[in-house]
């Protein structure tokens, strides 16, 4: 690999309003999560690899683009699927459909951007859940995702599924 270049890799989340989109991309930065405030459009931020255990030996930058969920701003989405790296599609076990949702966000990742690593996030933040562990494994499953299940214990895992999925788009 070599040193000299600089590998600037994006890294999108989609999602419904309410899944947890932007406590995701709040903590992968290192960010304190205080409260939901609705994302308008996209946030955008940078994480230097360096500040990544797994990527800290390579020069390079992940573009975090944190996408609104709101259906009004659908049409905008398709332009952030572009050149993505890693792309995360986050739902909610409590609301089914935020979960019905993530096909579209699938059916979009394949159309505009077929090279992405793409994961399916199940966001347990609520008691009450009305999809299954069984749904979203086979939805995965049918669309060659990884799974993961994310809870308030779990985040460093998920956080190293991400960096190893950057890895993979190096090498």
């Amino acid at each position: 690999m070599n040193e000299n270049v600089q590998h600037i890799k994006k890294f999108v989340i989609f999602g419904s309003s309410y899944t947890g989109k932007t406590y995701v991309a709040s903590r992968f930065q290192e960010i304190q999560y205080n409260s939901y405030i609705e994302t308008i459009g996209v946030d955008f931020n940078v994480v230097n690899f360096k500040q990544l255990p797994l990527l800290a030996h390579i020069h390079g930058k992940l573009q975090m683009w944190d996408t609104a969920g709101l259906d009004r701003f659908i049409n905008i989405n398709p332009s952030y699927y572009r050149n993505a790296a890693i792309i995360l599609i986050v739902f909610s076990f409590s609301d089914l459909y935020s979960f019905q949702k993530c096909k579209e966000y699938a059916q979009n990742a394949f159309k505009y951007c077929q090279q992405a690593q793409i994961l399916l996030i199940g966001n347990h933040f609520q008691e009450n859940c009305v999809v299954s562990v069984d749904e979203a494994v086979d939805f995965a499953h049918f669309n060659n995702f990884q799974f993961f299940e994310l809870n308030s214990s779990n985040f460093e895992q998920l956080k190293t599924l991400v960096q190893k999925n950057v890895l993979k788009t190096i090498v």
